[in-house]
């Protein structure tokens, strides 16, 4: 913009060119403008009134290639209209400066811009600071001469804004010719009033900051509405797109409003997974995170799962096997072909596993009643009991300490307990233990003791036994051998030690009791012997 501006007040400085004196006149050019209004002051060396007023009065004036096409129209005839104004008060600066003094910034500009601003002419709207102005013209030839006073042109409103034209002077302008050389510039005009951001494209999660030239009252718009302000504020948070303006100082042409500053956003891509998991417990326990994202436009270019703070980069299933009961989180981040991210986290928790256990209560053991007890670990256990019986079917308990009966021939009782804790997490164990009360009795006719290694003793098969007597006598009722023990049976000899006995037929006696049994029964039969 002080390019452009440099280029209107050089253009407007030499067209007030003029031939009253060899030297020049002119030896300054400042731009001073507005939103719509754009004035050229011109620094002379001129110390009396009459000879100012003579020189501005002079029908020549600047010259403009308003349509680019070669043309060059004179737009400051020097007679009060329009495109033209005259100070009645040329004495700014009231003190005589060096050309060589004027600067941008120096006092001088400023002393001028102040009486634009405080002029009711130019101002009638009292807007604070709503003039600014810019040194854009020294034509070099300085001379001796110092800055007494100021020429004021007014361009033309049909200059655009952005647009580049082509100005020159002549050898009869306003102010003589800069340097007795025909000059010819360019100008280009624009907003005092810029905007600058980081960036115009931005994902949809970001924000932008854009900032304006300092100023008061300043007023943001967004597609032409009033999203901030007025107010000294010269930056704002842009969170949507479209097309943002700052305006200076009221409304119309009293205000001053910046270019288009256009922002648009890259599509947000949308991070989602889902866990597959019932039951999060912990003994080996595996989690299936499986990746969901989407993206509206574009394509999700890498994704990186995050649990116990290691990365797992671009795979689309995550399976994590953790090693310890706790609290954890699952992290997905994945980015767009745009460069836009989005991530998403999910807490798990992972149980501890309950661990299932019982035992037999052989104290409490009686005549088939068998009494559970669950020495299970975990938090508000629930058992299931599954117990079978002699015919494989199965009996269930729900209580803590169960006694289950058996069937006195069954050989072993197998039970299975299954817990559960208030997390829902499970485990089961299973035990089989033998049946101590189991009864049976089975007696045999013939016995062969003839010390093959086999069926050389004739022996009672009992269980179940608390009291036990086997008798062994000849066909006169003679004893031959007696025996307490199950295991101890006859070999044939008296006694199992004393004379063989020939092969025949022998009678037995036996008298037991079972466990569970309270009366003693009694058995006899014959065996044949045989050699």
């Amino acid at each position: 913009m002080s390019k452009n501006f440099a280029y209107t007040l050089f253009f407007l400085l030499a067209c007030l060119s003029s031939n009253y004196s060899a030297n020049g006149h002119a030896g300054v050019g400042v731009v001073v403008k507005d939103g719509c209004d754009r004035y050229l002051a011109i620094g002379t060396w001129h110390s009396s009134i009459s000879e100012l007023n003579n020189t501005i009065n002079s029908n020549r004036g600047l010259y403009i290639d308003i349509n680019n096409d070669g043309t060059f129209v004179n737009c400051c005839k020097g007679t009060s209209s329009s495109e033209f104004f005259i100070f009645t008060d040329y004495t700014i600066p009231s003190t005589p400066v060096n050309w060589s003094f004027i600067t941008p910034g120096s006092s001088t500009i400023t002393e001028l811009v102040n009486y634009f601003n405080n002029s009711t002419v130019y101002n009638s709207a009292n807007l604070a600071n709503r003039f600014t102005a810019e040194k854009v013209w020294d034509p070099g030839c300085l001379g001796n001469k110092k800055l007494q006073s100021w020429i004021i042109l007014k361009l033309p409103s049909s200059l655009n804004p952005g647009t580049t034209y082509n100005c020159r002077t002549s050898t009869s302008s306003v102010v003589e010719t800069p340097c007795n050389t025909p000059y010819i510039f360019q100008i280009t005009f624009g907003s005092d009033i810029t905007i600058t951001g980081d960036d115009t494209l931005m994902c949809e999660s970001d924000s932008l900051i854009l900032t304006s030239s300092p100023a008061p009252d300043l007023e943001w718009f967004r597609n032409g509405v009033l999203i901030q302000g007025p107010n000294d504020d010269n930056t704002i948070a842009v969170l949507q797109p479209g097309n943002y303006t700052v305006r200076k100082g009221g409304i119309g042409c009293q205000s001053r409003t910046s270019e288009i500053y256009e922002v648009a956003f890259h599509p947000q891509p949308k991070a989602q997974f889902t866990i597959d998991d019932s039951l999060q417990c912990f003994r080996g326990h595996e989690i299936v995170a499986v990746n969901e994202s989407t993206v509206v436009q574009g394509t999700v270019q890498s994704l990186t799962w995050t649990t116990d703070s290691t990365d797992y980069p671009n795979i689309d299933t995550l399976n994590q096997v953790y090693s310890s009961a706790n609290d954890h989180t699952i992290q997905l981040t994945i980015e767009s072909d745009q460069g836009c991210f989005d991530s998403l986290t999910k807490a798990i928790t992972i149980y501890p596993r309950p661990e299932a256990a019982f035992l037999l209560d052989t104290s409490e053991q009686s005549c088939f009643e068998f009494p559970f007890i669950n020495t299970s670990i975990g938090d508000k256990i629930q058992p299931y009991w599954t117990i079978k019986n002699a015919d494989t079917s199965s009996t269930s308990y729900f209580e803590d300490n169960p006694k289950h009966t058996l069937d006195k021939l069954v050989d072993s009782v197998f039970a299975c307990l299954k817990v559960s804790d208030k997390n829902g997490c499970l485990d089961s164990v299973c035990l089989s233990f033998p049946n101590k009360f189991k009864e049976s009795l089975h007696l045999y006719n013939i016995f062969t003791p003839d010390n093959d290694g086999y069926n050389d003793t004739y022996l009672v098969d009992i269980v179940g036994a608390s009291e036990f007597q086997l008798y062994i006598c000849n066909r006169w009722g003679n004893q031959l051998f007696f025996s307490q023990d199950p295991k101890n049976g006859w070999n044939g000899q008296f006694e199992n030690s004393g004379d063989t006995s020939p092969e025949g037929t022998y009678f037995y006696i036996v008298k037991y009791r079972m466990l569970c049994t309270e009366k003693q029964e009694r058995i006899s039969g014959i065996v044949e012997l045989i050699r």
